[in-house]
C-alpha cells in the first residue's frame, strides 16, 4: 500500500499492485492544480478487493471517501472476445465478426462482397497483448484449424496508415457512476513494416497487422490527423459500448469504478472500430507514454 500526504490538507491513500510511480505523479498534479482539501482512498488492483483493505483505510480515517475498483467478475465479459462478439455484433463500431468458419462461409455478406485478399483476424477468447491472434486472407481460410473458443474478425478494407504503416490506438476509459469518460491523451502501436495488401508471406502479414507493445513502435496522438473528428467517433462508439454492456455498466454505482483500455482502428475516412476491450489495462509503458497518457 502507498500512502501519500499532500500539502493544503489533502490526504490520499492508495492501495495498488500497478505502477506506483504513475499514481504518485498523478497526485502531484492534483496538488499543483489546487485540489480542495479532503480525505480520500483509492483502491486499484488486478485482484478482487479484500474488504479488510477498506476497513484498514477507514479505521484511521472514518470520514474517508474511498474509490474502489469493481470486482473482476462484474466486468469479465467486457474482456472476453467471444462475449465482445455477442454483445457488440449489432454495433456499427465493431468489426464484422463470425463465430466460426461455417458462419463466415454461409453469410450472405461473404458470398456477395468478400475478396480473396480480404484480411481476417482469428482470436482466442481470453488472451491479452495480442497473444494467440493470427491473421489470414480469405483465400487461406481452409488451411486454418479452428478451435471452439475463438472468434473471427474482418479487418478494415482501407485502414488509415502512418508512414504507410498500420497502427491501432489504446484509449483509456473510466466508468464511474454508470457513465463512460475517455482520456483524450491516448497512444498507439505502429507496425515496423509497411502495409501491403498483396503480401502473402505469413510472417509479414502477422507483423503488418497484429500489433502489440513488443512487436511495434509506440507513438503519441500528435501524429494523427483529423483528431477532432476521430474523438467524435470515439464518443459515439462509447455510447454503443454503454448500450450493449448496459448490465456491466449499471453495476458500477456509488464510489465503484473501473478503467478500460479499449483498442481502436481507424479507416482512411476517419471512421473507427472497437477491436478489443481490456478491463485491467497495463500501466508499465515508455516514459513519454506514461507521462502523457497514464498519469
Amino acid at each position: 500500500m502507498t500512502e501519500l500526504n499532500l500539502i493544503k490538507g489533502l490526504l490520499f491513500k492508495i492501495y495498488t499492485d500497478k505502477n506506483v510511480k504513475v499514481f504518485k505523479d498523478a497526485l502531484s498534479l492534483l496538488n499543483e492544480d489546487g485540489v480542495r482539501d479532503g480525505i480520500f482512498g483509492l483502491i486499484y488492483s488486478d485482484k478482487n478487493i479484500n474488504e479488510e483493505i477498506v476497513d484498514n483505510f477507514l479505521e484511521k480515517n472514518p470520514r474517508m471517501t474511498i474509490f474502489k475498483l469493481i470486482n473482476m467478475n462484474k466486468t469479465n465479459s467486457m474482456d472476453n472476445k467471444l462475449q465482445f462478439y455477442q454483445k457488440m455484433k449489432d454495433s456499427k463500431y465493431s468489426p464484422i465478426s463470425f463465430r466460426n468458419f461455417e458462419e463466415l462461409k454461409n453469410n450472405s455478406f461473404y458470398q456477395s462482397y468478400l475478396q480473396n485478399n480480404d484480411l481476417f483476424f482469428l482470436k482466442d477468447a481470453n488472451t491479452t497483448l495480442a497473444k494467440g491472434v493470427k491473421v489470414f486472407k480469405l483465400k487461406d481460410l481452409n488451411d486454418l484449424t479452428f478451435k471452439e473458443n475463438q472468434i473471427i474478425q474482418k479487418s478494415m478494407i482501407n485502414p488509415a496508415l502512418i508512414n504507410n504503416r498500420r497502427f491501432k490506438l489504446r484509449i483509456l476509459v473510466v466508468i464511474y457512476k454508470e457513465n463512460l469518460y475517455f482520456h483524450k491523451k491516448y497512444w498507439g502501436c505502429i507496425s515496423k513494416i509497411e502495409f501491403n495488401n498483396k503480401e502473402d508471406n505469413k510472417e509479414h502479414l502477422q507483423l503488418m497487422n497484429v500489433l502489440n507493445m513488443d512487436n511495434s513502435d509506440l507513438f503519441f496522438i500528435d501524429d494523427i490527423p483529423n483528431l477532432n473528428n476521430i474523438n467524435n467517433e470515439i464518443i459515439n462508439s462509447l455510447k454503443d459500448v454503454k448500450k450493449f454492456y448496459s448490465e456491466e455498466v449499471s453495476n458500477i454505482k456509488e464510489n465503484l469504478y473501473t478503467i478500460l483500455g479499449i483498442d481502436y482502428v481507424i479507416s482512411v475516412n476517419g471512421s473507427v472500430e472497437v477491436v478489443e476491450i481490456n478491463h485491467r489495462p497495463n500501466f508499465w509503458h515508455e516514459e513519454y507514454i506514461t507521462k502523457n497518457s497514464d498519469v
